[in-house]
């Protein structure tokens, strides 16, 4: 852990709260640069009456941020940002809604001066604007056991797998549980996992707009399991990751289906649910070989006579 990293724990301890971890998936050497750091709601209010076209006149409409977390500098109540000058950034979202953010800052000595007042900052003052997703506050698994899965389900690039994809099972299908156990028969078409329900309030870190964005939990799937070859790619794996973004208070499911027949791999393993790298929810299954075939009992002596006819 970096200093800069310590140094911003103990500040949050200090306010008696905790940092959004949003902040740690900004990149250091920007997180260093920036001089005002906090948590704002985003909001739009009315500014100045502006000539447009046809002889109206209107309203411009300001942005800015209503400070809910000072987490470096001393930011004011309000801070207002300019649209319209926020440079390109994958760290800027430029398509702001009313909701939570976390806001970098380099104001000049000028725009210091004016913080807290309707005169906006923008250009190269704007480091970061990052939407603050709900956090899960607990995740409770519902059941679990063998599933039945739809035929068809779209699939979805995941490259922290063996695959290098995933099934996508919409937020509004709940799979049918076949069978309560965690001993799964390894077989193709076979699907196990856990339904699960994420437990949280918006509030705090998002407010729910129009994008449906907003509450819905940052989950990440990782299935452990023995070694696990792909003769496709000529890679071994033990484990398999994806994100896995799971509405608030609604039950969601989360598995595995043996599509192939190298991915059947006799042993424990584990399905897991992190936020934020933080293990929330954990179940272990028990993949046991398949089963032989029934072999039918010899054909008795009048059985063997009547197969003559």
């Amino acid at each position: 852990m970096s200093l800069f990293a310590v140094a911003f724990s103990l500040l949050g301890a200090l306010n008696g709260q905790h940092t959004p971890p949003e902040l740690d998936a900004i990149p250091a050497g920007v997180r260093e640069r920036a001089t005002l750091i906090f948590v704002g709601q985003y909001v739009t209010r009315r500014g100045p009456m502006v000539p447009r076209a046809h002889g109206v006149i209107a309203h411009e409409l300001l942005g800015g941020f209503d400070v809910t977390n000072a987490i470096l500098g001393a930011a004011p109540q309000y801070v207002a940002v300019d649209l319209t000058r926020m440079p390109q950034s994958d760290l800027i979202d430029h398509d702001l809604r009313w909701g939570k953010y976390l806001v970098l800052l380099r104001p000049g000595g000028d725009s210091w001066q004016h913080l807290g007042e309707e005169k906006t900052i923008g250009d190269d003052e704007i480091l970061a604007i990052v939407k603050i997703r709900p956090l899960a506050e607990r995740v409770e698994i519902v059941d679990y056991g063998r599933f039945q899965r739809a035929a068809e389900e779209p699939k979805l690039d995941a490259p922290d797998t063996a695959s290098g994809h995933v099934n996508v099972v919409d937020a509004e299908t709940t799979p049918a549980v076949l069978e309560h156990t965690d001993c799964i028969e390894g077989v193709i078409g076979r699907t196990f996992g856990f339904l699960f329900l994420a437990e949280g309030s918006p509030e705090g870190s998002a407010v729910d707009d129009d994008d449906g964005n907003d509450g819905i939990a940052q989950l990440r799937v990782r299935v452990l399991h023995p070694p696990m070859h792909n003769p496709k790619t000529n890679q071994t794996s033990d484990h398999e990751e994806w994100d896995a973004p799971a509405n608030l208070g609604i039950v969601r499911f989360t598995g595995w289906t043996f599509d192939e027949e190298w991915e059947i791999v006799p042993g424990t393993w584990a399905i897991e649910l992190l936020q934020h790298g933080k293990v929330m929810a954990r179940k272990e299954f028990v993949i046991a070989p398949a089963a032989p075939p029934a072999t039918p009992p010899p054909a008795t002596k009048d059985q063997r006579s009547s197969f003559r006819r």
